[in-house]
């Protein structure tokens, strides 16, 4: 579809976090680049890269209703200071309604990635449906009567963020698995730091011809590594008990 009626620059959603049968929408900046960063990719532009405006959501599993065709296409999605916008296209009747006011809301269906616990961050625009009862306040509410400016630019822009985006999520990966590491050969080095201490300590009071100590002699190795290792005294006496013995 390509009307010949100018586009509508909308708000889809403001920035902040709302009510979902899941938990809560949490829309902020990263939202939008990575909605941005979906719509500019490969196969967005294959298909022309347009979403489709329905009135209500036909195209919900739950609505059991046959696809009707669209009413509109969203061409743009923008990232704004106070929230994520789209530029709309309608088909005439679409663009009538909309800027009479018979249809005040445009509700976002969208793929959305689970933060923690039931907060969700919403990374993918699947469709739009014009409605009077939005879910989220202030989505539809008219910005502009005609395409964006610099739209070309901020669509490059956003790609160019889209892939600083990526790169910095792997250096943040690498970063992880080095902090890992680290983790992992400085409590091995502790380790065998405090098994030398001990090892020292029940040489100085070991008899001839084994590795059984005295009970004073075990005790003061269990107390060096209850404090060295962080744990109960009772364990480490009863491990080196196992391994030392006591005379």
């Amino acid at each position: 579809m390509r009307s010949d009626k100018p586009r509508i620059l909308q708000i889809l959603s403001p920035y902040g976090k709302w009510k979902h049968p899941r938990g809560l929408q949490i829309v902020d900046g990263l939202s939008a680049r990575k909605m941005r960063a979906a719509f500019n990719g490969a196969v967005s532009k294959i298909s022309g890269r347009k979403i489709p405006i329905f009135i209500g959501h036909p195209d919900d599993k739950l609505s059991g209703r046959a696809l009707p065709k669209p009413v509109g296409y969203i061409r743009e999605i923008l990232e704004t200071d106070g929230g994520i916008a789209v530029e709309s296209e309608y088909d005439d009747n679409a663009y009538r309604d909309v800027l009479s006011g018979k249809y005040t809301g445009l509700s976002p269906r969208w793929e959305m990635k689970r933060i923690e616990g039931e907060n969700f961050r919403p990374v993918r625009l699947i469709s739009a449906g014009l409605t009077n009862n939005p879910n989220i306040p202030e989505s539809g509410r008219i910005l502009k009567i005609g395409a964006a400016e610099n739209t070309p630019e901020m669509a490059e822009f956003a790609a160019m963020a889209a892939d600083s985006e990526r790169r910095c999520e792997r250096i943040l990966g690498m970063a992880q698995k080095c902090l890992e590491r680290a983790k992992e050969n400085s409590a091995r080095i502790k380790s065998e730091a405090v098994g030398a201490r001990i090892e020292k300590l029940s040489g100085a009071g070991a008899p001839e011809g084994g590795k059984k100590v005295s009970a004073a002699r075990l005790s003061e190795m269990a107390l060096e590594r209850s404090k060295s290792l962080g744990e109960p005294y009772s364990r480490s006496f009863a491990i080196l008990r196992r391994e030392y013995g006591c005379a």
